[in-house]
């Protein structure tokens, strides 16, 4: 299994700290070129996680030139890490899931039979392979650092997490 990450994700797992589970979950995990110059803009202790990721298994790849007319159309309207993620997915040898939170880009890999996971169905996915005891306090957590998930997506995340 490969993850194709986009920012969003990231930076939850780095606030919690818990960035690990990426590898922990798939054989491979990548983050495109832009993706890494979003995630790193901001100085502090989440882009100190994340480059130390990217020493150690965070693997930073460039995006192939996406020839195929249904990618180029279906993607046009998302941001260039977005873009990235999504042209990383649809080359890259099954399996492959991209990580995505922005409704968007999930849509987008969705209609083109990319499979998808945000950080909640990350969290989700850890709790079931007894990387993780508990969801919602890490989602919880996120939140007090400062990534924004509606009171209702986490409603959605305690009845999914049994918790």
């Amino acid at each position: 299994m490969t993850f194709v990450c986009n920012a969003g994700p990231v930076i939850a797992l780095a606030k919690i700290d818990h960035l690990g589970l990426l590898r922990d979950l798939a054989n491979t995990a990548v983050i495109p070129e832009t993706v890494v110059f979003e995630v790193l803009a901001k100085p502090g202790k989440d882009s100190t996680r994340i480059r130390r990721a990217t020493r150690e298994f965070l693997s930073i790849q460039n995006p192939p030139e996406v020839t195929d007319p249904t990618v180029l159309h279906e993607s046009r309207r998302l941001d260039a890490g977005e873009k990235e993620v999504i042209a990383l997915a649809s080359a890259t040898p099954n399996p492959v899931t991209a990580i995505l939170d922005d409704a968007a880009g999930r849509q987008v890999a969705s209609r083109l039979g990319i499979p998808v996971l945000g950080f909640i169905g990350l969290l989700i996915a850890a709790k079931q392979n007894d990387l993780v005891k508990m969801v919602i306090p890490l989602i919880e957590q996120a939140r007090g650092e400062g990534y924004w998930i509606s009171d209702e997506i986490l409603e959605i995340a305690r009845n999914l997490a049994n918790e």
